[in-house]
């Protein structure tokens, strides 16, 4: 689980990082392939931004030739080649849930980590059609992943026990993290051999990382805990206790209008917003930010992004420790416990990022900021991230794909919005706009999430001890003779264990 999350982002930081731009000025190419420039415009043009580690090392005009087209594609063609990947990817996540949860989970992310992997390779080849190719291939690459989550959660609503959920949680999504971290780094070491084809072995990188990984996961992953064949029957036994699922395994119809009217899954919904607007303007953002305003050197950029999310992975793990820890201790509810951590993971990115505002070009305070508030973001891992497994077992890939495709739009809206703020490039002011922007909306998600946000168990849920199914119904015969239909009541346990107990989340 794991390492797919990391397959995930790790994905769209690569193309993140390699479509970064650094200056709004345009250069002309020459006979299919680009000369390189300076710096600060090449880096902004070039289909990867890290070709500039070698190509851009000079900063001045110079005019080596290299054996692999460097394509000089205008502002709004990287700006579109960025959105296209979340177009895809908020118009699947409602399907990955039901696939995974109704039919196979294992196969439904295992394919579109497989297919995603593939359009990976070809991406090198296509570029030569012209950015609508590439733009057709973010795109599905974008509809492949917006599967993944929902089924990871699927399969982490099976095997993870209730007083195991922050820390594992922590653990699988500290994979998106890493992913962006290894791959912000190994972007720009990939491009500096420019007789392999520079800029194209990221892309033959991931996607032979991804084949690989495919390979791993239809070899140690079984759709439930009870079918894999590496698992002790103490380990079983562990689980089962440790979970909330209806032990029917029934396809169980969804409760669609219960769902969309649940004020603590719309909260969830509202933070997952909050926290993907700030994380995703970072993402796509910081290379640029860390280059035209805080003058940092472009061979180094790469590797100072990637702090940022080394210390969201252990600030995540450590998050998700302590929660499990303390709800271990009885003393306080699990909704307490998420609440509390979540707004830890929202109030002190959006301190961070206010401060920034006057830390100038200041750069050791700048960075020092900008990781303290990916960091402390890890705490919401902890906090809204999980919540709808907690809401709902049985549904909780549907839930997360609801979640990712209102909660992914700011992958879309947050390039619009920098554009449209930041003019120059290299304006302290334009830049604080985005940052308060950004803080404003982590102050408002922490009132709501703390307002109407909960992880309790909720009624229609199958393994709730209080289920009433839509589609089960009985007739009632008054004395007059009339007849009413109401909803029977399913008592819902696995194996001898008492269901409420399990509902109290003990």
């Amino acid at each position: 689980m794991v390492t797919s999350e990391f397959h995930a982002k790790s994905e769209l930081a690569s193309s993140s990082s390699l479509l970064s731009p650094s200056s709004l000025s345009p250069t002309s190419p020459s006979n299919g392939t680009l000369l390189s420039a300076d710096p600060h415009i090449q880096h902004h043009l070039t289909v990867h931004h890290n070709v500039n580690k070698t190509i851009l090392s000079s900063r001045s005009f110079t005019s080596q030739l290299y054996s692999y087209q460097v394509y000089d594609w205008s502002f709004e063609t990287q700006n579109s080649l960025k959105e296209a990947f979340f177009y895809g990817y908020i118009m699947t996540g409602v399907i990955g849930g039901r696939l995974a949860e109704r039919f196979s989970v294992k196969h439904t992310v295992g394919t579109t980590v497989f297919i995603s992997s593939l359009l990976s390779l070809t991406i090198p080849f296509i570029a030569s059609y012209g950015p609508s190719a590439v733009f057709l291939a973010r795109l599905l690459q974008g509809l492949a992943n917006g599967m993944i989550d929902p089924g990871l959660n699927t399969i982490f609503s099976r095997y993870i026990p209730i007083n195991e959920r922050s820390l594992w949680g922590s653990i699988v999504y500290s994979g998106s993290s890493l992913g962006t971290m290894i791959m912000l780094i190994a972007t720009g070491s990939l491009c500096q051999y420019h007789s392999l084809g520079g800029w194209k072995l990221a892309f033959y990188f991931h996607g032979v990382m991804g084949l690989i990984w495919y390979t791993i996961w239809q070899i140690t992953i079984a759709e439930r805990p009870q079918n894999h064949w590496f698992i002790r029957e103490s380990e079983l036994l562990e689980i089962q206790a440790g979970t909330q699922l209806d032990a029917s395994k029934k396809s169980h119809p969804i409760p669609w209008k219960q769902i969309v009217t649940n004020l603590p899954f719309l909260a969830m919904v509202f933070a997952s917003f909050v926290y993907n607007w700030a994380y995703l303007t970072m993402l796509t953002q910081l290379p640029s930010y860390f280059h035209r305003v805080l003058g940092l050197d472009v061979s180094k950029s790469d590797i100072i992004s990637s702090l940022p999310y080394i210390a969201q992975s252990i600030m995540g793990y450590i998050g998700g420790m302590v929660l499990d820890r303390l709800r271990k201790n009885g003393r306080f509810s699990i909704t307490f416990l998420r609440k509390t951590f979540n707004s830890i993971g929202f109030i002190g990115p959006a301190i961070c990022l206010v401060i920034n505002c006057f830390s100038g070009r200041n750069q050791t305070l700048a960075v020092t900021l900008i990781t303290m508030n990916l960091g402390l973001c890890g705490f919401a891992i902890s906090g809204f991230k999980i919540t709808n497994v907690d809401l709902s077992p049985t549904f909780a890939g549907t839930l997360l794909g609801i979640a990712n495709t209102i909660g992914n739009v700011p992958g879309i809206l947050a390039p619009m919005l920098v554009s449209t703020l930041v003019h120059e490039g290299n304006s302290i002011s334009e830049w604080n706009s985005v940052f308060l922007v950004a803080a404003g909306l982590f102050v408002i998600g922490t009132v709501v999430f703390v307002l109407f946000g909960s992880a309790d168990l909720q009624p229609w849920d199958p393994g709730h001890f209080n289920y009433r199914p839509n589609n089960i119904k009985i007739k009632k015969i008054d004395p007059n003779g009339k007849e009413t239909r109401i909803a029977t009541i399913e008592m819902k346990f696995s194996g001898d264990l008492n269901a409420k107990i399990k509902q109290n989340n003990v």
